[in-house]
């Protein structure tokens, strides 16, 4: 699956598959352009190479599943040369999807000539690494990135910021959430309270 916010009907996205100067995705539409790629199964990624036309900079963000919120930001602003490739390294991210948002500066449009993922299937690292090797690089760097065990600090779920939802800001004109935004932070927080003791 390759998805794009815009695109020109010239340079579909599909082209940034070619990685070649004889072809290229661009859209007019927007200041900031996202692209969403779906890997053909979960992989550690390493790096993304990025043959660039005219793209100001890049963000990166990284999910296991396909939703908004989900999606977590591991590069912010990466500048890129103009049309030349470059190599964003990532540090073998557990993902299934990447969703790069594009900007431009002056240009009059954003373009890319090519978009190519690189990194390590989890099934082949399961097969070849045994199941203990997969464990503790994959699965449990999966369950700290996307799992419940931090999940206060994630956008949309706690008090932290003042332009989100469920921030002090917001919750001045909510106050009848306050309660249930309360009891949903200190859950992430605490987990579930354990059933008491018959010995306490």
């Amino acid at each position: 699956m390759l998805l794009a916010s815009g695109s020109s009907f010239q340079h579909p996205v599909e082209n940034v598959i070619e990685y070649s100067k004889a072809s290229y995705w661009e859209s007019f539409a927007r200041p900031i352009e996202c692209v969403v790629l779906a890997l053909c199964a979960k992989t550690l990624l390493s790096e993304i190479r990025i043959y660039n036309k005219n793209a100001f900079a890049v963000d990166v963000s990284v999910a296991i599943e396909n939703k908004r919120d989900d999606y977590l930001r591991v590069k912010s602003d990466v500048r890129l040369p103009l049309h030349r490739e470059h190599c964003i390294k990532l540090g073998y991210f557990p993902a299934c999807f990447i969703r790069l948002e594009f900007k431009k500066k002056s240009q009059k449009s954003i373009a890319v000539y090519g978009i190519k993922p690189m990194g390590v299937a989890c099934k082949i690292l399961e097969q070849d690494g045994g199941p203990s090797l997969y464990n503790v690089v994959s699965f449990k760097t999966e369950n700290i990135l996307f799992g419940p065990s931090l999940p206060a600090s994630l956008p949309r779920r706690d008090c932290l910021s003042d332009h989100i939802s469920g921030s002090p800001e917001w919750m001045k004109k909510h106050p009848s959430c306050l309660e249930a935004h309360i009891s949903r932070l200190e859950q992430s927080l605490f987990g579930t309270p354990k059933s008491k003791s018959w010995m306490s």
